[in-house]
């Protein structure tokens, strides 16, 4: 199953539209968008190309971006969980909360902004139009489904297992790994690969927001161990955590039967999709 150029093309064209989007406004859904564009771009050039100069020259700006960004996502995360939770009579610290977060908020998004002046988008678009080429190579035999089953059961066999030191880290490489597998493009085995990893990323991402804020509840919160919301909120993180170790656990075996099947086609099948794997 080779890369899926279209989807590439698709994710080069996106990146200076999402840019000029949150230089015009950078609403909390566009700046999201510049993170998940850059890593799925960022996934490409480190799987498909990762010794081409030009590749390279791109991804440097890339990272920067993302990171910015990343800064501006971490506290709208927070301010959208915090409006969503229901704590009673908890007003006034909640209120104290979003207030500081939302502050945090404009000084970050204003950093972004000002990073996407229209030099540094003129110099970006150059840098994608140089690296394209690299990235539609045909000459690479490369298989995102099986490479993104092999990362996952190594992964999986991290020792450790998954508790809460470990659920953040197993999030962010199934994640990686996502990226990967949406590179095969929307079959049908590879849509099932990405769904299992989609809940990991979306059950233990939902836990890891919840302990975002109440991080920042027993920083900004003069007082938090005398704090009602505190109180709530440690009480969420403990069955958030609960739900989403259930959730990974089920999306890890079924992720790992489907590379056990993988492996168990016969050499005809697994022959026939390696002459497959160069890049089209």
């Amino acid at each position: 199953m080779p890369i899926d150029n279209a989807r590439t093309d698709r994710l080069l064209r996106k990146m200076p539209a999402v840019l000029r989007q949150v230089r015009k406004d950078p609403t909390p859904n566009a700046v999201h968008l510049i993170r998940t564009t850059a890593r799925r771009i960022e996934a490409l050039i480190r799987e498909a190309c990762p010794d081409d100069e030009a590749a390279q020259r791109l991804a440097k700006p890339l990272r920067k971006l993302r990171k910015r960004a990343g800064q501006v996502r971490d506290l709208d995360v927070q301010l959208g969980t915090l409006r969503h939770l229901h704590l009673g009579r908890n007003v006034l610290h909640r209120r104290r909360m979003q207030d500081a977060l939302e502050e945090l908020r404009t000084r970050h998004a204003e950093k972004l902004v000002r990073s996407i002046d229209a030099k540094a988008l003129a110099k970006l678009r150059r840098r994608i139009a140089a690296a394209a080429p690299a990235l539609r190579r045909s000459d690479v035999i490369f298989d995102p489904l099986c490479l993104a089953l092999d990362r996952f059961a190594s992964l999986a066999r991290a020792p450790g297992g998954i508790n809460r030191e470990t659920l953040h880290d197993f999030r962010t490489g199934a994640k990686r790994i996502r990226y990967i597998a949406e590179m095969a493009g929307t079959g049908e085995e590879a849509e099932r690969v990405v769904h299992c990893l989609k809940r990991i990323q979306d059950a233990a991402g939902q836990w890891h927001d919840l302990t975002l804020v109440l991080e920042t509840a027993e920083r900004v919160l003069r007082h938090p161990e005398g704090s009602a919301l505190v109180a709530a909120l440690r009480n969420l993180d403990n069955a958030q955590f609960a739900q989403a170790r259930k959730i990974c656990l089920e999306a890890r075996r079924d992720l790992l039967a489907l590379a056990a099947q993988r492996k168990a086609q016969p050499m005809s099948t697994a022959a026939a999709a390696a002459g497959q794997t160069s890049v089209a």
